[in-house]
């Protein structure tokens, strides 16, 4: 089968998510725009799971799909896929919640225009002081471990009114796109 990393790779070929079976015959019509050379609908339609079965991807369909990324054949596809180096440093920017001082205020904002203020007591635990276009409210508490910029804003649990509501994920789709220590 297909790895969901080539899967993304033809995705940003073809700059388009396939997210309908329509998709599949207009990436048809760019595969042999680009390779001189066809892949059927239906092989496609397979490969992104609109259709379902286990028939393995024909020699001749992966060797088109790698000439389509831009590789000679698909032995040379993987070849360069297994060279890719798979980790990296980089610069995180984040919260470190063990070092914060009680009271310290923390705000937080993601899409769309979704602002949180959150005070630190102590434990992980945080108090909403603000709270602009979010489903969380005012007092309630939350327990974080971790708030990490480009990340989503993952909520140990919630307790609102002495009763507690779970876990809670917030900027599932975009990340939280901004932090900041507002006083310590």
């Amino acid at each position: 089968m297909i790895s969901i990393v080539t899967i993304k790779q033809i995705e940003q070929k073809f700059n388009k998510e396939i997210r309908y079976p329509s998709d599949c015959e207009a990436l048809a019509g760019d595969i042999l725009h680009v390779t001189k050379q066809a892949i059927s609908t239906s092989t496609l339609k397979r490969i992104f799971g609109f259709i379902t079965g286990s028939k393995e991807p024909r020699l001749y369909t992966l060797d088109v799909i790698a000439q389509y990324l831009g590789y000679s054949n698909w032995d040379n596809y993987i070849e360069n896929q297994l060279n890719i180096d798979n980790s990296d440093f980089l610069p995180i920017k984040q919260i470190e919640i063990e070092k914060l001082p009680p009271n310290a205020v923390v705000e937080i904002l993601y899409a769309p225009e979704t602002k949180l203020v959150l005070n630190y007591r102590e434990n992980f635990e945080f108090e909403i002081k603000h709270s602009i276009n979010s489903k969380l409210q005012e007092k309630d508490l939350l327990k974080i471990f971790n708030i990490v910029k480009d990340y989503p804003l993952i909520i140990n649990s919630v307790t609102r009114n002495n009763v507690n509501l779970g876990s809670y994920k917030a900027a599932k789709i975009s990340g939280i796109t901004e932090i900041n220590i507002l006083e310590q």
